[in-house]
Parts: C-alpha cells; structure tokens; sequence
C-alpha cells in the first residue's frame, strides 16, 4: 500500500468528470495503490457539491432513445453526442479532443468553452 491522501472535494469532482491528472489519482485509490481517507464532513461536502440545485433546476433532462458508437476511443464521448442529437441542439461546449475533432454533428457545432463565450459575445 502506498501514501495515505486525502483528496480535495475539486479534486474528486475533476476526478468524476474528466480524465486528467485527478481522474488518474483517483482509480490510483480505486485499485489501492494509494489509501485514500475520507470524513464525514468531506462525505457531505462532496454530497452538497455533486447534488447542486441549480443544474437540476436549470438544465433540461433528455432521455434518448438511441445510441452511437461514433467515437470508439473513448464510447463515454458517445453519450454527449446522443444527448445534443436528441435535444436538437445547436452546440456542444466541450474541451474533449475525440469531441473537438469531429467539429459538427448533425449540424451541431462542436467547440471549445472559449470559442461558445467569443461567440456569444457576438450575438
């Protein structure tokens, strides 16, 4: 067994949500090379961050029905793009590579969070 961490909630948060350095540390504990230690009062933080309201109550769930199997390096990448096909929707904001290479789908543009905010900018 490894070092004994404990890991920030953005840390774990990242780890969720993409697959950098976090994400890596994270299986890291998974697969116990590290021994990561957790309290109560992280346990909640990490609730209280993972369950915001204002995403639920701002954003519109999409159930499709259907898959794609475009993207065979990473077929994670494959559900963002059945949830804007299926919302019809006019761009995906994504940092991901797999995703930015493909540029548009379906008529749906494809770019960075950069690129959305110089866009709207403009509108």
């Amino acid at each position: 067994m490894g070092a004994k961490i404990v890991l920030d909630t953005n840390v774990v948060v990242s780890a969720l949500g993409w697959k950098g350095s976090p994400h890596r540390i994270l299986l890291k504990c998974i697969d116990k090379t590290y021994l990561l230690f957790i309290s109560p009062a992280l346990v909640s933080e990490l609730i209280r961050v993972l369950s915001y309201k204002n995403i639920f109550e701002t954003a519109v769930l999409v159930e499709p029905a259907f898959s794609l199997d475009i993207i065979q390096s990473d077929p994670s990448d494959n559900r963002i793009l059945e949830c804007a096909a299926a919302a019809a929707c006019d761009y995906i904001v994504t940092g991901d590579k797999h995703l930015l290479d493909i540029r548009t789908f379906k008529g749906i543009s494809i770019i960075t969070p950069e690129d959305f905010i110089k866009l709207s900018k403009r509108n």
